[in-house]
C-alpha cells in the first residue's frame, strides 16, 4: 500500500492580496514616523530664537560686539566638575592682553541644556580674587551641556562665550 502525501495547494496571490500587503507596509511606516515625529518635537522644538527676522536685525551690533571683544584681548580658561551627588563646580580664571589676572570682574553663568530649557541651571559667580571667579550648580545631570558665560569689568567692557561642554559620570 503506497501512501500519498497530498500537498495543499499554495493560495492565489490576486490584486486584493497585493494591495492588502501595501497598504499594511505603508501603515507601519507611517505609524514609525508618527512616533518619531511625536518623540522629537516632544524633547526639541527646534527654536534657538523666537524670531530669527528680529535677531537677523541686530546681525550687525553682533559683529561690532565681537570685533569690540577680540580687541580686548582677554582670555578666559574654564573648568567643570560633578560630583558623584550631581554637583557641579565651575571655576573661571581670566587673564588680559599681557596675561594679567583681570580684577573687578562681575559674571553671569548660565549651564544650558541642548535640548530642553526646562533643564538649564543659571550659576551665580563669586570672585575668588586673582583674576578668578567660581560657581556652583545642582543636579547637573551627564551628557552635553552649554556654557552661556558673561563677563563685564568695572568700565563696561563685556567678554560672552558659549562653549559646549560635556559632563562626566561620576
Amino acid at each position: 500500500m503506497t501512501t500519498v502525501n497530498k500537498v495543499k495547494e499554495p493560495k492565489p496571490i490576486t490584486g486584493w492580496t497585493v494591495l492588502y500587503w501595501i497598504l499594511g507596509f505603508f501603515a507601519v511606516i507611517f505609524l514609525a514616523n508618527a512616533i518619531f515625529i511625536y518623540l522629537a518635537l516632544g524633547s526639541f522644538p527646534g527654536v534657538e530664537v523666537d524670531s530669527a527676522y528680529k535677531a537677523g536685525q541686530h546681525y550687525d551690533d553682533d559683529l561690532a560686539q565681537a570685533r569690540a571683544q577680540d580687541e580686548l584681548g582677554w582670555s578666559v580658561d574654564v573648568s567643570f566638575d560633578r560630583t558623584s551627588n550631581g554637583r557641579g563646580s565651575l571655576s573661571i580664571k581670566t587673564a588680559d592682553k599681557a596675561g594679567k589676572p583681570l580684577s573687578d570682574l562681575q559674571g553671569t553663568a548660565i549651564l544650558k541644556h541642548p535640548t530642553t530649557e526646562i533643564a538649564d541651571k543659571p550659576i551665580e559667580l563669586t570672585a575668588a580674587g586673582n583674576g578668578e571667579l567660581s560657581g556652583i550648580a545642582e543636579d547637573v545631570a551627564p551628557g552635553n551641556w552649554i556654557l552661556e558665560l558673561t563677563l563685564t569689568d568695572k568700565t563696561g567692557n563685556q567678554f560672552k562665550s558659549r562653549n559646549k561642554l560635556f559632563v562626566r559620570e561620576q
